[in-house]
């Protein structure tokens, strides 16, 4: 809930100024982006809880497929409630978005979860860190290092490159109804693009067991 109660906490107090009366409704759009950098964790380092417990998941009489599905409706279904609390609280805080705008901006945010969950469905193997549970690895944010950390960043900067572009050109031609047909696209090919990394990940997983095993069951570093 942490992007929905900064837009109330800050929201107040900025909506009067010159760059909100004139951008008003693209907060919910920026707020969007915000909350997908503080999601970026539990997408890109699904495994990093696991610890020794990675080792009954191989034994389970499952596909490590289904081991991912399983994070994935629970990573996309709070990813989707916090999107919707936040366009609650956008409208309560600075008035609505507008319809176009609203829609478009759902539809990115549908485009930007299946990017970020066919991503996580390789990164999350390719490259876990193992985190202890507990409120202190949350609050200190990234909870991954070296590669698995910058592809993570590389992948949300791209997203909100496309998306910043996308709207840009909307506003510009004064047709947000075009942003929103050119995110149902993006977000088919995302789609596609998750269902063959899924497809890929019982492959992955199994020729990657020993290693993902010595990193999860070792003991967290300190960072």
């Amino acid at each position: 809930f942490i992007p929905a109660i900064f837009v109330v906490a800050f929201g107040s107090s900025f909506k009067d100024t010159a760059f909100f009366v004139r951008h008003r409704d693209m907060v919910f759009p920026f707020a969007l982006c915000y909350v997908f950098f503080m999601l970026e964790n539990w997408f890109f380092n699904s495994l990093a809880y696991e610890g020794a417990g990675i080792r009954l998941l191989f034994l389970a009489p499952v596909g490590f497929r289904q081991v991912r599905l399983g994070k994935i409706l629970f990573q996309a279904a709070a990813t989707l409630v916090n999107v919707l609390f936040l366009w609650i609280f956008v409208r309560w805080t600075l008035g609505s978005p507008g319809s176009w705008i609203g829609a478009a901006t759902l539809v990115a945010s549908i485009y930007a979860l299946l990017v970020n969950l066919a991503a996580g469905n390789i990164i999350s193997v390719y490259f876990p860190v193992r985190r202890e549970f507990g409120f202190g690895n949350f609050r200190r944010g990234r909870a991954q290092g070296g590669m698995g950390a910058l592809a993570g960043l590389a992948i949300d900067i791209g997203l909100v490159a496309t998306g910043a572009l996308v709207f840009l050109v909307g506003k510009l031609l004064d047709r947000m109804g075009l942003a929103v047909l050119i995110f149902l696209a993006l977000a088919a090919a995302a789609a596609v693009g998750y269902a063959l990394s899924l497809r890929a990940t019982d492959h992955i997983a199994l020729a990657r067991r020993e290693a993902l095993i010595q990193e999860l069951c070792q003991p967290e570093t300190a960072t």
